[in-house]
Formats: C-alpha cells, structure tokens, sequence
C-alpha cells in the first residue's frame, strides 16, 4: 500500500480543477468545430430541405463525447490531464491504491456543482464533494513498483454511462430548437411526387423560361399534413430582379398564380427561393406562402 503524507495546497489543488475544466472544454469544443463547419456550410447551401443554424447537426453527440470524457477524466490510473501535469493521482481513500474507474466517475459526477465543489476544496484539498461520495482523495502522485491494473471493461462501461447520461440531458435541447426552428421543413421523400414535379417543372419553362430556370418539387405532405408542398428553387439572370423588392414580389405573384392554377390556395403551401449568383457572391430571397385557412 502507498503511504502518501505530503498535503496538498489549496492551490495545487484548485490549479487542478481549473486545469481540468480548462482542457476538456477545449476538447470538447475542437470536437464541436467540424459540426460548426459543416452547420454554416448548410446556411449556404441551396437545397429544398431549408437549414437554420441554431445548433450544428450532430453536436449533441460531440458534447455528450465530451461530457462523458469530464466525467471519466481520472480513469486511467486515478490520472486526468492536469494531474499528469501537476502530478497528483487520485486514490482510494482507505487501501491507499490508485482509484478505479467507477470510483472516479462517481467522483466527478459532483462536477455539476462546480462552484460548491470550489468551496469544499478550499475547505479540504484533499477531498471535495465527489471524493467524500466514491470514497477516494487526491494525493500527489507516487510511481509503484507494483503494475497497476487497467480496468478496460471498467472504462469501457464508464464511457458508455457518460455518454448516455450526456444524451439524455441534451436530447430535451434537440428537441426545443426543433419547436423554435419554426423554419424547419423536415421533407418525407416517400411523399416526392415525381409525376406532379415535372408537370410544374413543364409549366413554369414554358411560362417563365426566359426570365430564370427553376428546380420545383412537389410532395403530397406537408409536416405530416395532407397538403400537397412545393418547393420552388428560381435561379435568377439578372440581379435587379432580387435587389428590387417591386419586382421580386411581381415575379413571386405571377408564380403563386402559376401554381394555384394547379393546386387551391387552400390546398398547398409554397416555399420560394429566388436565387442570384455572380462572381462568387450569391442573393437569396426566401417566401412562404400558406393561404389555408386556421383550423
């Protein structure tokens, strides 16, 4: 059994957790970058399934990774990345050994009370909140001639719990910005109506041909409604015709009619985007027309 009996400093000891916190914060946002990327990738992206950017796709999962690595930060031997740097270890509290995985993830599920655990290590550097819960302390570290095992089934199950528990706290978030995305139209493609899309395609190039060429799609469902959706993409040839709102709101009336002559204002709901490209740079004018009556 190691015997460890220089005391810790409040210091070394608040170091730590900043550290800590510091680092996996870092991680947890590098992890964040590429959905970030790809998120404001989407914002330019011209498709019939609109983006907001409001939280990146995926980034959930990204935090929950993170999370889950907080809370089993110590598994490996009773070492996280700030105390392989400050050189401390966290220890069973009676044997003396290194901490095991579940020990360590216990402890840290208390980091969620950051600031009182703040308090209490202030109090008592040697074991906060979380180390009086796993019945473990923090010592400094002391290298044994004796292999130390790693609990790999251990870490395995640690990291499968934190990632859950990760998830369940940011699937209720998933689902608020779903509600306040309002502009969100998640498209069932199994309600695509191929037939009814190149008919509408048909009629605006024979109508509007000469002023822009249009991508038009047309589903049979709208938000799990029974109301036929068209998506109309119009890329523009000239940029007056998005700069000028007079004309714009010309053009977008002479489409809803077009359409309407198809389908009842009652009976569809039309998402238009006017499109103007040139040099690189790229005008976009967004409209939804729903004319139904409220239930």
């Amino acid at each position: 059994m190691e015997v460890h009996t220089q005391p810790i400093s409040k210091t070394t000891r608040l170091t730590s957790m900043v550290l800590d916190h510091m680092l996996l914060s870092v991680g947890t946002i590098i992890l964040c970058v590429p959905l970030m990327i790809y998120g404001f990738m989407q914002l330019l992206t011209i498709s019939h399934e609109p983006h907001q950017f409001l939280i990146p796709p995926g980034a959930e999962y990204a935090f929950a990774i993170g999370i889950a690595v907080y809370f089993g930060k110590d598994s490996l031997f009773g070492r996280s990345p700030a105390k392989h740097i400050l050189k401390l270890q966290v220890v069973h509290q009676i044997t003396g050994e290194p901490a095991g995985p579940l020990r360590c993830f216990l402890r840290n599920l208390l980091c969620v009370f950051w600031p009182i655990e703040v308090i209490v290590v202030c109090i008592n550097p040697e074991r906060r909140l979380g180390d009086r819960i796993a019945g473990t302390k923090v010592v400094y570290y002391r290298a044994s001639e004796t292999p130390v095992k790693l609990h790999l089934p251990q870490i395995i199950g640690v990291s499968l719990l934190g990632i859950g528990i990760a998830a369940l706290v940011f699937m209720p978030m998933r689902q608020l910005t779903s509600q306040l995305d309002t502009g969100r139209i998640t498209l069932d493609e199994t309600t695509f109506n191929r037939v009814a899309s190149a008919q509408m395609q048909t009629l605006f190039s024979d109508s509007l041909g000469q002023v822009m060429l249009t991508d038009i799609r047309v589903y049979d469902r709208y938000k799990n409604e029974p109301v036929t959706y068209v998506s109309f993409i119009g890329y523009l040839d000239n940029n007056i015709f998005v700069q000028d709102d007079d004309v714009i709101a010309q053009i977008k009336s002479i489409c809803v009619a077009l359409i309407n002559s198809v389908y009842p204002p009652s009976e569809v709901v039309i998402r238009f985007q006017f499109v103007y490209s040139n040099n690189g740079t790229r005008t976009i004018k967004n409209f939804v027309v729903d004319e139904r009556k409220p239930k």
